[in-house]
């Protein structure tokens, strides 16, 4: 299975196993969630940008 896998001594969780796919989902969603953090942070600070003016730059780009 894709469960993790609990190591303990004396009782206690002291190291867990997984999966290097699961792993990397995880490493995934961790880096996800930071970059959402920082757009949001970013939104905040006054730094976004419009989605006419996004478009108008992706777009830009896209055409050259």
């Amino acid at each position: 299975t894709r469960r993790p896998l609990v190591i303990t001594q004396r009782g206690k969780g002291v190291a867990v196993v997984l999966d290097v796919a699961e792993y990397e989902a995880m490493q995934e969603k961790i880096e996800l969630l930071e970059e959402m953090r920082t757009a949001e942070a970013q939104l905040a600070a006054g730094l976004g940008v419009s989605n006419e003016d996004a478009r108008s730059q992706v777009l830009g780009r896209i055409i050259k």
